[in-house]
């Protein structure tokens, strides 16, 4: 089966630029490429396990049981990350690829593993912010009215710290999917590159 192609962000003007900004927050897509970014569990899980064998051998005295048990987290982790991100691709955004086949195989999915690690760490980390950040700020004139002590973020009047509060909100709701957006089309590039089908 041949290779779905990932599209690049559109260019152009700096007004369409703008425009295109506005409109990011309200497509679909978007949300696509951010329930993307915040389904990242195997790295997670990889992450955890290596760190509770290898604080459960310190407790136990027994180094060599941590480092054995980190060694068995990090090839079934390896193991699986190829399937995980080609189940990922399909579920959300429908591109199907093969499994990669023939030499070097196994390099490329070390190597894809802990790019991919590292992509999915920073993606799951901006996407859970920018979820965080809009569900607080923009409630914020609902619920931040209280007395502010002087200086205060926007004060030293409650209607400066709450616009301020407020004005984070709109800006994590602009930018912070359209960056998400960028760290997953990358993901999927790499994916596409290192563990499909060519």
């Amino acid at each position: 089966m041949s290779r779905t192609t990932v599209r690049s962000a559109p260019g152009g003007s700096p007004r369409g630029f703008v425009a295109d900004l506005v409109r990011v927050p309200f497509r679909a897509v978007t949300w696509r490429h951010m329930l993307h970014a915040l389904l990242a569990p195997l790295g997670l899980a990889w992450f955890f396990a290596v760190v509770n064998a290898l604080r459960i051998s310190q407790e136990e005295g027994v180094p060599q049981l941590g480092i054995a048990g980190a060694l068995v987290a990090t090839a079934l982790a390896v193991a699986c990350v190829g399937a995980f991100g080609r189940a990922r691709a399909r579920w959300f955004f429908g591109i199907r690829m093969a499994p990669g086949q023939g030499r070097g195989r196994l390099g490329r999915t070390l190597g894809y593993f802990f790019v991919d690690l590292l992509l999915s760490g920073l993606a799951f980390a901006l996407a859970a912010g920018v979820v965080i950040v809009c569900a607080r700020n923009l409630t914020y004139p609902i619920w931040g009215w209280a007395p502010y002590p002087n200086p205060a973020w926007g004060g030293p009047t409650p209607e400066g710290a709450v616009a301020l509060h407020f004005a984070g909100g709109v800006v994590a709701l602009f930018v912070g999917p359209r960056l998400v957006t960028a760290l997953s089309r990358a993901q999927l590039r790499l994916t596409q590159r290192m563990v499909g089908a060519g």
